[in-house]
């Protein structure tokens, strides 16, 4: 049973890629969530999970989210774009059931299942570029790659998380690895993410690797390693000028962060309006969040708390921070009782 669970955690995450793909993009974006939601039935169904089996998993943890979750659906009843937000957030919920259904695998299972997938797609979307690179190249002011995915944002999103796992599993288990063998793995996803240019990932990407070598080096030598850190960071600082020359893609659009800080301002505003409850799960992507001058419609708030600030309120926000750090801190805690890196505080970390 564990090992059919295995396969079936491994293209469940092929799937949730595979729809990330140009080739599935057909017209309905509801297509999109209402297939995320029958699979992922369809993976509960095969398992007989039953209500017990559920509730029986929970951790405060688990208990923080699905109560987030559950605040999501409620906000239905006020939602700017009605039944649309069911729709986004059923698949989130059967994912998340999903998840626990697959509980009993061991994290560097599902992580090693990850890190082949991210492979494969790398590789195939450097390919697709020497057949057609207009198919997999982003129209901008700069060459972006955006591979087999929709936008270089969900490229870099996949091959950051799967460094980040490779890193944590050879760590974690270098004794029976050989890690020459993962060398040329990790510098096909290294060089994907940098080929993508998305610079708020790659910074949040930057500082989870700080934050895991931290961990993994000696305690002797962390306080020289977080005075290098510092170093490091006054040094960009003051050659913020030249890195920013180096990264920018159109000046106008550097000044606002590529067109963030109006983004925030105007989130801001709509917060002050609907403090409290917000304007409905999902809701940021519509005519709800079109700036005044601009016909462009931002498809999220850039910032985790901000955007749900918007749509769940200062209830789901609170709900959505103790989610963070609850699985943070308890990471941690694991940290320093195994010795082992985590990957939930990796990735707890790195969606903040």
């Amino acid at each position: 049973m564990l090992l059919r669970k295995e396969y079936v955690a491994y293209l469940y995450l092929f799937f949730v890629a595979f729809l990330e793909f140009q080739a599935i993009r057909i017209g309905d974006f509801r297509l999109n969530l209402i297939l995320y939601s029958l699979v992922s039935i369809l993976v509960l169904s095969l398992f007989l999970i039953r209500p017990v089996d559920v509730f029986g998993a929970f951790t405060k943890a688990n208990f923080f989210l699905f109560l987030y979750l559950f605040w999501c659906f409620f906000s239905y009843n006020w939602s700017y774009i009605g039944l649309e937000t069911i729709f986004h957030v059923l698949p989130i919920f059967f994912a998340a059931l999903v998840a626990v259904a697959l509980r009993s695998i061991h994290p560097d299972r599902i992580a090693i299942g990850y890190i082949a997938i991210a492979g494969a797609l790398a590789a195939l979307s450097w390919m697709a570029l020497l057949v057609n690179a207009r198919l997999v190249v982003l129209p901008d002011v700069v060459w972006r790659l955006s591979g087999v995915f929709s936008h270089p944002q969900r490229s870099a999103l996949f091959m950051s998380c799967a460094i980040m796992f490779l890193f944590i599993y050879v760590n974690n288990n270098s004794r029976e690895v050989d890690v020459r063998r993962y060398v040329m793995l990790g510098f096909i996803l290294m060089l994907t993410l940098l080929a993508t240019k998305a610079r708020a990932f790659s910074v949040m990407f930057v500082v989870v690797m700080v934050f895991l070598i931290y961990y993994i080096i000696p305690v002797g030598i962390r306080r020289v390693y977080l005075f290098a850190v510092s170093i490091s960071g006054v040094a960009l600082y003051y050659l913020q000028s030249f890195v920013m020359g180096l990264l920018s893609r159109d000046a106008d659009m550097d000044s606002s962060l590529t067109g963030r800080i109006p983004t925030w301002i105007f989130s801001l505003e709509l917060i002050q309006e609907r403090p409290l409850v917000g304007y409905g799960f999902a809701s940021f992507f519509s005519d709800l969040t079109v700036e005044e001058g601009r016909s462009y419609i931002s498809p999220h708030a850039h910032n985790t708390w901000i955007n749900a600030g918007v749509e769940t309120g200062l209830v789901g926000a609170i709900l959505v921070t103790i989610y963070i750090l609850y699985v943070f801190y308890s990471s941690l805690n694991y940290q320093r009782r195994t010795g082992r890196l985590s990957y939930a505080a990796a990735l707890s970390l790195y969606i903040v």
